[in-house]
């Protein structure tokens, strides 16, 4: 597995333990959320210029952009809002559009990074619950790395999210009747995970990349 010069591996918010790169799930010892460890002393985070995606900040990123199937997410414009401003008495009010990421919103930098994750651990298979749009975003880049995206969601999700997953060719289950929330689709998750244990998890904080993909819409607005 190809990683970037400041990834360290993984640490684990609550009781700092290392783990090994390419784990899932919670921390062994003490059950806490896995984060991206990464030196930032050894690397600038300014682009100095212009950002034409989210992985112009593969510095700190656990994987080379050459990697992963770059889609063109991130890159997204800050809109000035001067009716905004106004009513809110500010002088400036900037909205950053995600909706100009390739499945329209921002769970795309998420799904870049675990995707390109699951597939450096050589999985063929991801999975996620979702209440529709990180759904979308994990069945296009899985799509685009040639993996089979299992996703879960609940039958009160929008219409176009459950095509969408469909579309690019995601497996989509669909949970409960018509006043399932977001609970049953990840229990109806659950027990597909239990019986398939060589898929490869995208759900958040399961990973611990999608976080860390979400992480340069900061690094973004910085610029």
């Amino acid at each position: 597995m190809e990683t970037t010069e400041a990834f360290e591996g993984l640490r684990c918010f609550d009781c700092g333990e290392r783990v090994d790169a390419m784990a899932t799930g919670r921390c062994p010892d003490c059950g806490g959320i896995l984060d991206p460890a990464y030196d930032y002393d050894a690397v600038s985070l300014s682009t100095g210029g212009p950002v034409a995606s989210m992985w112009d900040y593969e510095a700190v990123l656990p994987f080379p952009a050459a990697s992963a199937n770059r889609m063109g997410a991130g890159g997204t414009p800050l809109v000035v809002c001067p009716e905004l401003a106004d009513r809110m008495g500010v002088d400036r009010v900037f909205l950053k559009d995600e909706g100009r990421n390739p499945t329209g919103t921002f769970k795309d930098r998420g799904a870049a990074v675990s995707v390109a994750a699951a597939a450096a651990a050589g999985a063929d298979d991801v999975a996620l619950s979702s209440a529709g749009n990180a759904g979308h975003a994990a069945a296009a880049y899985a799509d685009a790395a040639g993996l089979d995206a299992h996703v879960f969601l609940p039958e009160r999700a929008g219409f176009t999210q459950k095509a969408m997953v469909e579309v690019h060719g995601g497996d989509l289950h669909v949970a409960g009747g018509e006043e399932a929330q977001i609970g049953d689709a990840g229990r109806a998750y659950e027990r597909a995970m239990a019986d398939n244990e060589a898929w490869q998890s995208v759900k958040t904080f399961v990973t611990p990349y999608r976080h860390d993909g979400k992480k340069t819409m900061a690094y973004e607005v910085i610029d």
